[in-house]
């Protein structure tokens, strides 16, 4: 119970040192409230941690900025930004990279989904998180102020996850080489252009 706790505070202070750089990391709170309701956690206490973290970062946040002379609405104002212009994404590097992330990552999601009615109902909410994580990404890449293809590392983690998973249902090992090898290959190359 403890240790629950502690992951808890850590994973709201981390989000939140993270918005105070790139404002968009707050969907992520979304994650924690996920898996407490996706794990049942029901004790008020578990609630409560995760705003008493976000208070601690924003007093310390705000403590450095006064200390520092840095205006609050100046600050504010630079942070909360959304685009959805498309168009700083049109290089062949970055189409070719999201081609191959995305081609793979809708390849390996098709077999995660399908396989999370066989795990047990202990790992269910894991697997559940995963996916959630993967869309909050998806909707931090959509609505990122500037595309210029660093936004697309929030994809990372989900979908090294969903594809490690599909590459250890897959029995054919001529495959899951070939795969690999394209993964590998493809940014070497890209480099090269």
């Amino acid at each position: 119970q403890k240790e629950i706790k502690k992951k808890l505070f850590d994973a709201a202070f981390w989000i939140t040192i993270a918005t105070l750089f790139y404002f968009w990391a707050s969907l992520f709170y979304i994650l924690i409230f996920a898996a407490l309701f996706l794990y049942s956690i029901s004790d008020i206490k578990n609630w409560i941690i995760p705003f008493v973290a976000i208070i601690c970062v924003l007093i310390i946040g705000a403590s450095y900025m006064i200390v520092m002379q840095i205006d609050f609405e100046t600050y504010l104002n630079g942070l909360v930004t959304f685009s959805f212009d498309f168009s700083p994404l049109n290089s062949k590097r970055i189409i070719i990279a999201a081609t191959l992330l995305f081609s793979y990552g809708v390849w390996a999601l098709f077999y995660y989904v399908k396989n999370i009615k066989n795990k047990s109902k202990s790992y269910r909410p894991s697997y559940v998180l995963i996916i959630i994580s993967l869309l909050l990404a998806l909707l931090i890449i959509t609505i990122s102020p500037n595309k210029n293809g660093s936004e697309f590392i929030f994809l990372f983690a989900p979908l090294a996850i969903i594809f490690s998973n599909y590459l250890e249902v897959v029995s054919e090992k001529w495959f899951k080489e070939g795969l690999i090898i394209v993964l590998i290959l493809v940014p070497i190359i890209m480099l090269m252009l």
